[in-house]
Order: C-alpha cells, then sequence, then structure tokens
C-alpha cells in the first residue's frame, strides 16, 4: 500500500537506510533513490548499494555508524560530536532540596532490569540503590516487588522531569542501565 500511494512522487538523490533493513534497501530503490547506503550482510541486497562492504574502522558508536554513512556518500570526514546537556540549576535545586533531602551517602541508580541482586549488594556495600524510571510499567514492576525488596530501593519512578533527571543522575555515583544505544 505504501509502495502504491508514493511510487514515482518522489526524486532524491541518496537514501540513508539505518540497521541495514532489507525491506528499507528495497523501498528505497523502488521508489527512485538514486544512490544507497547501508550496511547489509546479504549479498544479493547488497547489489542494489551503493557502498560495498562497510569497515566501520574507529567508529563503535550507533550515531558515528550512520553518520559515516553520509560520509561514505559525501566523500568527506565526518566529525563526531559528543551531546553536551547542560541541567538547569532549578532541576539541581529539585534533586538536592526535594527529592534527596538528607541523603548524604552515594546514591547507584538502577533501571529495573538487573534491579535487585545488584540492589543488595549496593546496599551491602554502604550506598543507597535507587530505581529510576518512567511510566506505569516501571511503577508497577516496583509495586509487584516483594515489600521486603521494596525496601531496599529508593523508589525514583515517576518523580523527574527530563531536566530533573539529568541533575539526578549527575548527583549519583553511578548509573547501571540497559544499553540506550548511544
Amino acid at each position: 500500500k505504501f509502495y502504491k500511494e508514493h511510487k514515482n512522487q518522489y526524486v532524491f538523490d541518496a537514501a540513508f537506510v539505518i540497521y541495514g533493513n532489507e525491506r528499507g534497501i528495497l523501498l528505497s530503490k523502488f521508489l527512485g533513490a538514486k544512490k544507497i547506503y547501508a550496511d547489509s550482510r546479504h549479498a544479493i541486497v547488497r547489489l542494489l548499494l551503493s557502498n560495498g562492504k562497510i569497515n566501520y574502522g574507529k567508529w563503535i558508536h550507533v550515531q558515528d555508524r550512520h553518520a559515516y554513512l553520509a560520509e561514505l556518500y559525501a566523500g568527506k570526514p565526518m566529525e563526531s560530536m559528543k551531546i553536551r546537556y547542560n541541567v538547569p540549576d532549578e532541576a539541581f535545586a529539585y534533586i538536592n532540596e526535594q527529592l534527596l533531602k538528607g541523603i548524604t551517602k552515594p546514591i547507584i541508580a538502577l533501571n529495573p532490569d538487573p534491579l535487585l541482586t545488584r540492589a543488595k549488594k549496593i546496599k551491602d556495600a554502604g550506598m543507597i540503590p535507587a530505581m529510576i524510571g518512567a511510566g506505569k510499567d516501571c511503577e508497577s514492576y516496583y509495586e509487584n516487588l516483594p515489600p521486603a525488596d521494596r525496601q531496599v530501593l529508593l523508589n525514583l519512578v515517576n518523580k523527574t522531569t527530563i531536566p530533573q533527571l539529568g541533575a539526578l543522575l549527575k548527583s549519583c555515583a553511578v548509573l547501571i542501565s540497559a544499553d540506550t544505544g548511544t
């Protein structure tokens, strides 16, 4: 349906298909991309690409690898730019004066994934394990923990805005999290 709606409507110089998505590569070709850049391990699909097999070399982060596809097209080196977020003072004020008021031990922020075994070890080491996250799933996860396990954790789920979360993470000694892809 998508192809029928958009066929012959666009002409574009290049398509950059991330994650080597074969469907995206085929759609790019059918929709009129003059050049297609992607990382595909399928030899037949690779015939549609403007690039050969990719050697990322020094590029290890996902966003850098995606930018490298543009480097292949432009023929010029791309520069990896670090993302820097300056946390507003109001966010630190909330974290320090309200959310963590009176806490002096180091805090280790945890996402729910490997939570309980690590939380107990962190508490035994004299630090405070804190569960962070947002949404009903995180909230439900915490609420469904046995009461003894809930007492181990400082519950910070749904208690921060994005800037406040930045301030909280800067206040933590460590963050243990699932891979975010960044």
